[in-house]
């Protein structure tokens, strides 16, 4: 199955996108009379009949029309502190994207060794991510911002808020946590060398509840993969730990 982007009407004409059009028909080599689907990004697919095809503009009528295409049972938003080598953080934002997440969020922290980071590229491979693992939801990258402004964002005061760090203290295992409100979450990943023990105290003086991944110290692209297929596989089938369904 091949998955574009693009969007279709109430007449029944589907529209690529022009980068996704010069995809289809160059790399492609579509034609009419060829049928592949297409996402609008926000879950619904349909299936399509392509009509006309050139570099420029694609497009066809829609056949059918799935409205929950590849959908997650949960919205789980990822904040990560980009990596110095930032192929680490295109590998995160890759695999994080195809287990489900939905929205990769950047932040800076006072240990970050890389201050700056465009989302274009990071953009495009979880474009290319949400399509590879069959998901109707384009995922979005949100730009870089100092980790004091985002942990105290207040989209966040009516979500299950954690954030996953090394120090000592008191903190809940990603497997015990209790979502207060289901299916809805934002979890946050330190940076080399981990969150300051004063941006630790600014995050649960905001809400955010102090999490732990296990006695493992995890690279920051590892942690967030990990704490990613944690919650999601939570969401999808409830585990079992020792007879119990968490």
């Amino acid at each position: 199955m091949q998955l574009f982007w693009g969007t279709w009407a109430e007449d029944g004409r589907a529209i690529l996108t022009e980068e996704e059009s010069n995809h289809a028909a160059r790399v492609l080599r579509k034609v009419p009379g060829d049928e592949l689907w297409v996402g609008n990004g926000a879950g619904a697919v349909a299936l399509v009949r392509l009509v006309h095809v050139s570099q420029k503009i694609v497009w066809g009528t829609v056949l059918e029309i799935n409205p929950h295409f590849g959908a997650v049972p949960g919205n789980l938003h990822l904040v990560i502190c980009p990596t110095k080598n930032l192929d680490r953080t295109e590998w995160a934002v890759e695999k994080a994207v195809e287990l489900g997440v939905s929205h990769v969020h950047l932040t800076l922290s006072q240990r970050s060794e890389r201050k700056h980071v465009t989302t274009e590229r990071l953009q495009k491979i979880a474009d290319s991510a949400a399509k590879q693992s069959l998901k109707g939801m384009r995922p979005e990258v949100h730009a870089l911002l100092p980790w004091g402004k985002l942990v105290a964002d207040p989209r966040w005061d009516d979500w299950n808020k954690g954030v996953f760090h090394c120090e000592e203290g008191a903190k809940i295992s990603a497997l015990n946590w209790i979502l207060q409100t289901p299916y809805r979450a934002v979890v946050a990943i330190g940076p080399e060398g981990d969150f300051t023990l004063d941006e630790i105290a600014l995050a649960e003086r905001s809400g955010w509840t102090p999490l732990s991944l296990g006695a493992s110290r995890l690279r920051t692209e590892t942690a967030a993969v990990a704490a990613a297929a944690l919650l999601l596989q939570r969401w999808e089938t409830p585990l079992v730990v020792d007879g119990n369904a968490l």
